[in-house]
């Protein structure tokens, strides 16, 4: 067993201000599925599946992928979006959707 770590009450780091920023809309071609605020562990799976495809997805703008989470409701569920980012949509592999 070893003995538990301290942690500094007060650390002194401060964090700059939020920043926004404006750019044009993004389009995205990913793997929609809904899931919940209470039990969201299905995520890390999705993100399995999704990965299968990445390879198969034309025009990549970016070569990052992202998670995009949308439509919410009041019961605590949303969808979330293993994708990345297109230049264009163009031939979609079977399973995926396409955001902007």
């Amino acid at each position: 067993m070893i003995r538990p770590l301290k942690v500094p009450e007060k650390t002194g780091f401060a964090l700059e201000s939020p920043r926004f920023a404006s750019s044009a809309p993004m389009l995205v071609v990913g793997l929609a599925e809904r899931h919940s605020f209470g039990a969201a562990e299905g995520i890390p799976g999705q993100w399995q599946r999704f990965m299968k495809h990445y390879a198969e997805i034309p025009d990549k703008a970016q070569p990052i992928p992202l998670g995009v989470s949308t439509n919410m409701d009041d019961d605590g569920n949303f969808e979330y979006i293993t994708a990345i980012e297109v230049s264009k949509v163009s031939d979609l592999p079977k399973g995926l959707s396409q955001l902007r």
